[in-house]
């Protein structure tokens, strides 16, 4: 099963009025208010694929927000 099989399976009961966009891309987008929305964004860095083992915590952060 792959990614979006998996986020369709399980994920998409999870839909809401206030859910401008949902799970299917790592973001959602959500309603607060009637003039203002929320983004939240969700990525995985792993150890070794992502970066060296011996990277330091600071520069790990950047990689993550940049």
């Amino acid at each position: 099963m792959n990614e979006f099989k998996l986020i369709e399976r399980y994920f998409n009961w999870a839909c809401y009025h206030s859910v401008s966009l949902g799970v299917g891309d790592d973001c959602a987008i959500i309603d607060a208010t009637p003039n203002t929305q929320i983004v939240t964004s969700v990525d995985t860095l792993i150890e070794g694929v992502h970066f060296p083992k011996n990277t330091s915590a600071a520069d790990i952060a950047y990689k993550a927000l940049a």
